[in-house]
């Protein structure tokens, strides 16, 4: 599923099932502590691939760790399967379905309106 391509009803309908599972992953501490270490502008400057590593060590722990049932909710969305069969699937098989509902589109929407709001302030 790609958020980009869903009609408006549909695109609602994922964020009113997609919003608690995130906002309990983004409002632990443990979450926070974790952005908190990582610099944002500071990996906007590293190559991809480090940004992304660092992205990774920080984050995927804390959400494993301490949000792995919000983790699954949340990818159940997505993916239209339930946290059962996310879990029951190959680690293969869900690094497959994560890639899969990355939506550039979207992220492109999301870092070209971040990129004209710092430049208005």
């Amino acid at each position: 599923m790609k958020l980009s391509q869903l009609t408006t009803q549909q695109l609602a309908d994922v964020l009113v099932r997609l919003t608690p599972p995130l906002c309990r992953i983004l409002r632990d501490e443990a979450t926070l502590a974790a952005l908190d270490d990582l610099s944002f502008t500071a990996l906007d400057a590293q190559p991809p691939l480090c940004a992304a590593s660092r992205l990774w060590e920080k984050l995927v722990p804390v959400i494993l760790q301490h949000h792995a049932e919000d983790f699954y909710a949340a990818l159940s969305v997505l993916t239209e399967k339930t946290p059962e069969q996310l879990r029951q699937q190959s680690g293969l098989t869900t690094i497959t379905d994560l890639i899969s509902v990355w939506d550039r589109e979207l992220t492109a929407f999301f870092t070209s309106a971040g990129s004209a709001a710092q430049e208005r302030s």
